[in-house]
This record gives C-alpha cells, structure tokens and sequence, in this order.
C-alpha cells in the first residue's frame, strides 16, 4: 500500500520582530512629536500673557511644546558605558524601580545597540547606579552619573560638560541664613515652598538633545 501523504504545514512560527521594530519607531516618533510632560503649555502662555512677560520668557511655552534645547552638542560616535555594580548587587530594589518608569511611559523599549542606532542615530548613554536613600532603611535612588566621563577624551565627553550651569544661575542658603531672612519679613508676609525633585522628568527635552 501507499505511504498516506504527509500534509504541508502552512504557517511557520517565528517571533513577529517586524512588528516590535514597528511600534518602537511609531513610539519615538510620537515622543518626538509630543513630549511627556504634565505642564500646559496653553495655560503658560496666557498666564506669561497676563502678566505681560511673553516676550520675556517665550521660550518657555515654545519648550514644554516640543522640547527644550539646552545646548547639547549632537553625538559623533555611539557611546554606552556600564551601568553601576549596584543594579546587580541591588537587583530586587532595581527591578521595581525600572518597571515603573515603563509603565508611567517614562521609559519606552528595550533596544538593543544595532536597533536604536537604526532608529534615532548615533547615542550616548549614562551610567545608572543606585544610591541609598538619607534616612531611609533599605531605600534606594535611581541615579543617572551625565557627568561621566569626568575627563573629556578625543570625541567623548559627559552630558553635562555641554551644558553652561551660569544659563541656570541658582542659590542656596544655610539655615542660619533662611531663618535671619524670615525673621525680618515684613507683618503678614506669606511663604510657600515647592519640592523640585520631579523636575527632571517633567521638563521635556527636544528630541535633538
């Protein structure tokens, strides 16, 4: 008797890399075309506007629409230094912290190197190590070293070596200073403080930095 035909398999299983390599580049598109960010920009414009300092500062509404330009100089060669011993070290604080910067969509990937080259160009990466948190038990920051590396070599240097710190002049003061200063505040003087520590992740960048 005849041997029974074998049927011809008609569909052939194979991870549908197409299809991620897709949505990666419609993500960074979209992050390019919409920074994340919870600022307004409608609403920074109209109050500039009210108090008569648009033309002053507007650059600021312009920047929380597509992005600040802070004067990063565009990258010549890829560059990924290795992150920090601690996130093996400390994987279980680790873990939890980068999952939540995927899901708040702060984080979008992974990408492997050839990939991301493929999609934005040439890039650099900062080293990421954890840090423990002041008075806290077993609590750890996430921290990004954009000074690395400390010595500019040929083509390579950090992030911030581009950045003029005297663009974003600042002070502090010592208790002792703070609390001379209230003392002589005028009657009914009123205060307000503000905790800045977010600001690094809600002040969008524009996608050449």
């Amino acid at each position: 008797m005849a041997a029974p035909q074998t049927a011809r398999l008609t569909f052939t299983n194979a991870p549908d890399a197409a299809r991620m390599i897709t949505e990666l580049r419609l993500a960074i598109t979209q992050r390019k075309n919409n920074p994340v960010t919870p600022l307004h920009a409608d609403a920074w414009e109209h109050l500039l506007q009210t108090a008569g300092l648009l033309y002053e500062f507007r650059e600021i509404p312009n920047g929380i629409r597509h992005g600040f330009n802070v004067g990063i100089l565009p990258i010549s060669t890829t560059r990924t230094p290795f992150n920090g011993t601690t996130l093996t070290k400390l994987s279980s604080y680790y873990t939890p912290i980068i999952t939540h910067k995927f899901e708040s969509g702060r984080y979008i990937g992974p990408f492997n190197h050839a990939l991301l080259e493929d999609i934005i160009g040439l890039f650099q990466t900062s080293p990421l190590s954890l840090v423990p948190k002041p008075h806290k038990l077993n609590a750890y920051q996430l921290v990004q070293n954009y000074s690395f590396p400390r010595a500019s070599i040929e083509d390579y240097s950090s992030i911030n070596s581009h950045i003029d710190s005297s663009d974003y002049p600042c002070t502090s003061g010592t208790f002792a200073v703070l609390s001379n200063l209230i003392w002589h505040l005028p009657l009914h003087s009123q205060a307000c403080i503000r905790d800045v520590k977010e600001a690094y992740r809600t002040v969008p960048l524009h996608h050449s930095q």
